[in-house]
């Protein structure tokens, strides 16, 4: 019995040391396992930041690429009117000269239906934000008179327009067209 004892004695020692290095392995692997899981959640932390940017650059990428676009919009419609306008003053230029032979014509002749076509033309003009304007007797301007002829009036007022040979005209408060005027260079 005595063997029996000290051959259990030395199986429970022998099992004794097993237990501890299975209980050291575990422990070892234990400590790997979290020093595993640590990594894990560090690189999750650094791919959750990196999306972060990422969401962050695509925002501002996005909101950049709309103020674009907006811009190009506003620069559009700035372009389209500002072409508008341009053919707007073009055609109502041409449509200028015919009012111009119209009213020369009716001064020659002077035909009430002509009169009468004349005040239309006026009536288009004035629903477009045409206005004739006026420049005999008034100083000469050269943001609204052409000077195509000087006369000496010793009776009028030095830079005086004397005579409109063509009516000028606003768009607005634009010159569309510059009235063609006589100057008096001397005078008073």
């Amino acid at each position: 019995m005595m063997e029996e004892l000290v051959s259990r004695s030395i199986f429970e020692n022998e099992a004794n040391k097993e237990v501890k290095v299975i209980g050291e392995n575990l422990l070892k692997e234990k400590e790997y396992l979290n020093l595993i899981i640590k990594e894990k959640e560090e690189l999750i932390n650094i791919l959750k930041k990196d999306k972060e940017e990422l969401n962050n650059s695509y925002i501002f990428f996005a909101e950049e690429k709309e103020k674009e676009i907006l811009l190009y919009k506003d620069r559009l419609s700035i372009n389209k009117d500002k072409e508008i306008e341009y053919f707007k003053k073009n055609f109502l230029l041409n449509f200028l000269s015919i009012l111009d032979n119209l009213e020369i014509y009716n001064n020659n002749i002077r035909d009430n239906n002509i009169e009468k076509i004349v005040d239309r033309f006026y009536s288009f003009l004035e629903g477009n934000g045409v206005k004739k304007y006026v420049s005999e007797g008034k100083l000469f301007d050269d943001r609204f008179h052409n000077a195509l002829s000087v006369v000496d009036d010793g009776s009028c007022p030095l830079d005086i327009v004397v005579k409109e040979l063509r009516s000028g005209y606003f768009i607005g408060n634009d010159v569309l067209r510059h009235s063609d005027v006589v100057v008096n260079l001397y005078g008073k």
